[in-house]
């Protein structure tokens, strides 16, 4: 004889799964999770945190994702005394 709690149970884990595991739920997980892990500079290739980085627009590559320092570097070269 089959335990009665065990049919509920099954479907109710099931139910949840397919609720919880949508496609567009794991892709906001995934960006939500993505903001804070670090990133590399393509200009200097060193890791940063995604909160001190800041978006360039560049001719060749589009917008890019670059360090302060590399964005002080390459769009205000004259802005701080050397």
């Amino acid at each position: 004889m089959i335990d009665p709690y065990t049919p509920v149970l099954a479907f109710t884990l099931g139910f949840l799964a397919g609720y919880v595991l949508q496609p567009w739920r794991v892709r906001d997980w995934w960006w939500r999770l993505r903001g804070f892990l670090p990133h590399r500079c393509p200009s200097c290739s060193r890791w940063h945190s995604r909160r001190t980085m800041r978006f360039a627009e560049h001719r060749a590559a589009g917008w890019v994702f670059i360090c302060q320092d590399c964005y002080d570097e390459q769009y205000h070269p004259f802005s701080k005394e050397q």
